[in-house]
């Protein structure tokens, strides 16, 4: 196992080592026992779950503790007894509070607004929940879109959603997308809504990917109120006809990290490599353009979205206390990185 390093002390590092340790209490003994949630788990329900143990050396290069004293993912662990997951359960039944409780108010107000204009567009009866949705985020360059498959295969999902492509077809978006800044949470929940519930998942029992969403503190709170009303709607219709098209949410949250002189360096490849291939194709009159994205074509704008990125990270990270969440460390190969993909999923 590589070793994470550390700026700190070693007076203090064992206080990092004890905090950190703490990460691990979630891991199952059984990587299949983790595979599914005991039912009925929501987001406040959710407190206890921590990021996995392989997702620490991720956290602290995260958190800038790169330097210095030597400390493994083996040496955090040492101490900790992982419940048995009948414990877990129990204690994930016992503490279930609505998230609304949590959330606040200005957040409430888009969540209501966009699930208002989602009714008024499309009949509830013909919606269909995703028996589970992954929701996969992490910085620029970190390899979500070259993962997305290989999560699908991982999890057994049918479909992904990648939101950024669903906003570059809508005008009002495209632009806030080629500037790098971020697009207002009202515009980007009724994409949510209408790409999760309605176009993606129109057979039962199908399970959804939805790559770049929740990025901001005010969508993580739209993501627990979506939780919550979908698990309103499965109470609602369990003893109706149309229970098979509202099961019990499921949601789990992976995120990939790298550094920004990775993402950065990531970034203008890709616009390299586009270049190149779409030369190629052009010269050939054979073959598929790929796209290229204003953002990887410019130093600073890659710069100015890894930032945003940063401003945002912690609101992200609070995800962990609510649902199922693998921070996964994404700075080696794609081989690398889906390997740790299989390990955590």
């Amino acid at each position: 196992m590589r070793a994470l390093t550390s700026p700190l002390p070693l007076s203090q590092l064992a206080g990092l080592a004890r905090s950190l340790a703490s990460l691990a209490l979630e891991r199952p003994h059984d990587a299949q026992s983790c595979s599914q949630p005991a039912a009925g788990p929501g987001p406040s329900s959710l407190r206890q779950q921590q990021p996995r143990v392989s997702g620490i050396r991720a956290m602290c290069r995260w958190l800038g503790e790169t330097r210095c004293a030597t400390v493994t993912a083996v040496d955090l662990a040492v101490g900790t007894v992982a419940p048995s997951p009948a414990t877990v359960a129990a204690s994930i039944m016992e503490s279930k509070v609505h998230s609304d409780q949590d959330v606040r108010m200005d957040a409430q107000v888009i969540f209501e607004s966009c699930w208002r204009r989602f009714e008024e567009r499309f009949r509830l009866r013909s919606v269909h929940v995703p028996r589970e949705v992954v929701w996969l985020n992490g910085a620029p360059g970190a390899g979500k879109g070259a993962n997305t498959q290989h999560i699908l295969k991982t999890r057994g999902l049918d479909h992904s959603v990648n939101l950024s492509s669903m906003l570059q077809t809508n005008e009002g978006t495209r632009e806030l997308i080629e500037r790098g800044e971020l697009i207002p949470d009202s515009m980007v929940g009724d994409v949510v809504l209408e790409a999760l519930l309605f176009q993606s998942c129109q057979i039962p029992e199908c399970g959804v990917l939805v790559d770049g969403f929740p990025r901001t503190a005010m969508q993580v709170d739209f993501l627990k109120l979506l939780y919550d009303k979908l698990d309103e709607l499965h109470g609602i219709f369990t003893n109706t006809t149309h229970r098979n098209q509202f099961p019990r949410p499921l949601f789990k949250v992976v995120m990939l990290y790298i550094d920004e002189d990775t993402s950065l360096l990531r970034q203008l490849e890709r616009a390299k490599m586009a270049s190149v291939h779409n030369k190629r194709v052009l010269d050939a009159g054979a073959g598929q353009l790929w796209e290229q994205r204003s953002t990887d074509l410019s130093l600073e704008k890659a710069k100015k979205r890894y930032s945003i990125f940063r401003q945002h990270h912690s609101a992200v990270l609070r995800l962990k206390q609510f649902f199922p969440f693998h921070l996964i460390d994404a700075m080696g190969t794609l081989a690398e990185t889906q390997e740790a993909i299989t390990t955590e999923l």
